[in-house]
């Protein structure tokens, strides 16, 4: 697979990531054996946020012996600068 630079970080990426959308709904278990079959296949870059529910922990969990193997991007949203989600 083809890599590219991830912005000005110097980080190389494969140019598939893994997307972690909340509209699939799947147990700590699959999401781990799909996160780690992700990492498997040399992808290496996941994208979550807060608003998808709980998927940054499901990929934390995932990731766990593998870390340095993964490049984890999260965002956030909120109405304007004062109601920033917390957890």
């Amino acid at each position: 697979m083809k890599t590219t630079r991830l912005g000005k970080t110097g980080l190389k990426v494969f140019r598939v990531e893994m997307g972690s959308n909340s509209n699939v709904r799947l147990s700590l278990d699959e999401a781990g054996k799909l996160i780690q079959r992700t990492l498997d296949l040399e992808v290496n870059f996941a994208d979550t946020s807060v608003g998808y529910e709980d998927n940054e922990v499901h990929i934390g969990k995932a990731i766990v012996g593998r870390r340095e193997h993964a490049i984890i991007s999260t965002k956030t949203w909120a109405p304007n600068k004062v109601t920033v989600p917390r957890r």
